[in-house]
């Protein structure tokens, strides 16, 4: 931070009156605190209603909500509303706490709520994200006074707050599909004995036989059924060296329909039937990410 946008504060003169329900910056910011200054905000305190936005450039700081305290880290957003259950400070474990901030007016409380009901308080948002760029978009503006025009101000706030919405939005549908990805692994290692199909995993994952086509394609450059065929091969490979279990007992403990079948699939991605495979012990390893 330097000397021009050190404790950096503009309160814009908002026509609320003339359009309540619209979406408004009341108030934006870019403070640096030390130990030296006052540190404490408490929202208990306030009375006019509010949507707080914190995003922490560098140094740390303390947030308290529900009997809860968390540490707010470069890069993580607060989000908090007024009057609320909140209040944030800077630690003395900390030297500072340098943090640009929003504050909403109270016509987008509904919108607030919602996003903290969904996704939480402390969000992290990395700095070459749409949203920050939004953000730094604001400060921008507020520098060249634009944003006291309050249908420019309503617009680029109303902006924000729906590029904020739809990163995490977007953030959770990965989370969402990484564990999809994670479970339908989990039942191919351990059930890959059973009858299992794509429509079969897409029931127990609980995603679309589409989505989950897609994800597998996307993360692994396979689809579920070739992972799940190369898989069950890859075991059968391994009861082939390890036992002296019959080819045919092999097939059915590896969930393949019958022993032709089985031979099938084996001889045209190893160039050699089971049996063959045993007594030679040639053929490749199958590797479950080839398609």
């Amino acid at each position: 931070m330097n000397a021009k946008t050190k404790n950096f504060i503009y309160q814009f003169n908002n026509d609320q009156n003339r359009y309540p329900d619209y979406p408004n910056l009341r108030s934006i910011g870019w403070l640096l605190k030390t130990q030296d200054t006052p540190n404490e905000f408490d929202c208990r305190n306030m009375q006019e209603e509010a949507c707080i936005f914190i995003y922490t450039l560098s140094g740390e700081g303390r947030v308290e909500y529900n009997g809860t305290t968390r540490k707010l880290s470069p890069g993580e957003a607060f989000l908090a509303e007024q009057p609320g259950p909140c209040r944030y400070w800077l630690p003395k474990s900390s030297s500072h706490w340098e943090y640009k901030y929003l504050e909403i007016g109270k016509s987008s409380i509904h919108y607030w709520q919602r996003i903290i009901d969904h996704y939480g308080r402390i969000i992290h948002i990395p700095p070459d994200s749409q949203v920050i760029r939004q953000l730094n978009k604001l400060f921008v503006f507020t520098s060249m006074k634009k944003e006291q025009n309050f249908i420019m101000n309503s617009m680029h706030t109303y902006a924000f707050i729906m590029h904020l919405h739809q990163y995490l939005q977007e953030e959770k549908m990965k989370d969402t599909n990484q564990h999809a990805l994670q479970d339908c692994l989990h039942i191919i290692h351990t059930r890959y004995h059973e009858p299992l199909s794509q429509a079969i995993l897409s029931k127990m994952t609980g995603v679309n036989e589409s989505h989950l086509f897609k994800l597998f394609k996307a993360e692994m450059n396979i689809s579920p059924i070739q992972y799940l065929l190369a898989y069950r091969l890859k075991v059968a490979v391994s009861l082939l060296k390890e036992t002296r279990m019959p080819v045919s007992e092999i097939s059915i403990r590896c969930g393949f329909e019958n022993p032709n079948y089985f031979t099938r699939v084996f001889k045209m991605k190893y160039r050699v039937t089971p049996t063959q495979f045993r007594t030679t012990g040639e053929g490749p390893m199958v590797n479950v990410s080839e398609t």
